[in-house]
């Protein structure tokens, strides 16, 4: 009975505490759209509700995974208004040292993944090249005046803090923008109780942010009956290109497995030895042909894969463009990797992916959203972090840590059955179980 009654004031200490913690939560995130809305609105009362706005500019900086988190708001906000001038102002990051990473496999003036939303859901991209006063000042701020919005609206990301929401908005004001901005009334913030606030369930996946952003407009439909859907615009050349490769490869009615190794940061990659024996064990117990993907930078991890494995493995990284590994991935059977834009990239062309996630944010959250259920992660106790460019605790255990066992398992739930036809194993979650 003594034990009993110990466990019960545990549980009920802990309530105690979880209900503080929401409650606090609750009232800075007030707190904090109180003072937003201050700089984000024209007027205390905003546009009336038959507000019909003909230029929109949307604020997404975002390289190809946080772009591909967008798209479905795009294309919601295209289907609303499909008269508007819509124009997307983007950069990779802020970032020097990302922007530059970024850079180095898609060159210094071009954001290739632009096309494939472009013109069928954003008719004009104003890409940043830089973050210099001369050339916002000059050159953006120019074209954003001249553009004159009806309405701005930034594609926050869910849990977005309040202070980069802020220098959002001062942002967008000192490019000239003078109306309405919308889409920085977030639902939870990752800078405080963050714990209590995943238990909440306050956080939610990368894709559903831009939807609430776009929903503030007047005239969009309830948040509840918007749809999420990837229609990414391929060029034909990028097909022809996929369907010559399947020709001299010889892979017409083969399983194609695609490999994506790399990744921009140190701390996000799963240990290339354990993609090595991933890949032998993958050879050894199906009939597959494996091609690794990936950037400039991933060219020595796409030779060491194709040394040590053998048998039928090619490696494309570096060497083909992101409309082409598009068209490939539509093709494959399966994909696997480190999280990142090749995994949202499989997603969106309907290739079951199966996504080595790290800790860095909650569950649920940034997993490529039509295989969620696929998607690996290794829990450890400082997880989440939310440090997207190194591990704080120097060891890297959410990654390093993930048996190869684990991966495969969520392979071989592809493998052993074909996923685009059968039924029973159903990647295309119902949207309602992430709100």
């Amino acid at each position: 009975m003594l034990i009993i009654k110990k466990i019960s004031n545990c549980s009920f200490r802990k309530q105690i505490l979880y209900s503080i913690d929401i409650l606090f939560a609750r009232i800075l995130l007030e707190c904090q759209k109180c003072f937003l809305c201050l700089i984000g609105n024209r007027s205390i009362r905003g546009p009336k509700h038959y507000f019909l706005p003909k230029r929109i500019l949307l604020l997404r900086t975002a390289a190809l995974g946080d772009f591909l988190f967008a798209v479905p708001a795009m294309v919601q906000l295209r289907k609303q208004y499909p008269d508007a001038k819509i124009v997307l102002l983007t950069a990779t990051t802020t970032s020097s040292l990302h922007r530059a990473a970024v850079e180095s496999y898609t060159g210094a003036a071009s954001l290739p993944w632009l096309s494939f939303m472009m013109p069928a859901a954003i008719n004009e991209a104003i890409c940043i090249p830089s973050f210099d006063f001369k050339t916002l000042w000059r050159e953006i701020r120019a074209k954003i005046i001249e553009m004159r919005p009806d309405a701005t609206v930034i594609l926050a990301h869910p849990g977005e803090a309040g202070m980069s929401l802020f220098k959002k908005i001062v942002f967008l004001r000192f490019l000239g923008v003078r109306g309405n901005i919308f889409g920085w009334r977030v639902r939870a913030s990752n800078r405080w109780f963050r714990k209590a606030q995943y238990q909440a369930g306050r956080f939610e996946h990368h894709v559903l942010g831009p939807l609430r952003s776009v929903g503030e407009l007047p005239g969009m439909p309830p948040f509840e009956e918007m749809e999420i859907t990837f229609p990414l615009h391929l060029e034909t050349a990028a097909r022809s290109w996929a369907e010559d490769l399947w020709r001299k490869r010889g892979w017409f009615g083969a399983r194609v497995v695609a490999v994506a190794p790399g990744s921009l940061h140190s701390h996000k990659r799963w240990p290339i030895e354990h993609f090595i024996a991933l890949c032998q064990e993958l050879v050894g117990h199906y009939q597959v042909s494996i091609v690794v993907i990936g950037t400039i930078l991933d060219k020595s991890l796409g030779e060491r894969l194709v040394e040590a494995v053998g048998g039928d493995v090619v490696s494309l990284a570096g060497e083909i463009t992101i409309s082409e590994s598009a068209a490939l991935l539509e093709r494959c059977t399966l994909l696997f990797g480190n999280d990142g834009g090749a995994m949202h990239l499989g997603s969106a062309m309907g290739c079951p992916v199966v996504s080595i996630v790290p800790g860095i944010e909650c569950p649920d959250s940034v997993e490529p959203f039509f295989s969620r259920d696929l998607a690996v992660r290794h829990p450890v106790s400082c997880a989440p972090c939310y440090s997207f460019t190194h591990c704080p605790m120097k060891h890297n255990e959410c990654m390093v840590g993930l048996p190869v066992s684990n991966v495969y398992e969520r392979c071989t739930r592809v493998l052993s059955r074909d996923v685009r036809t059968d039924p029973d194993l159903v990647l295309l979650a119902d949207v309602s179980d992430c709100r």
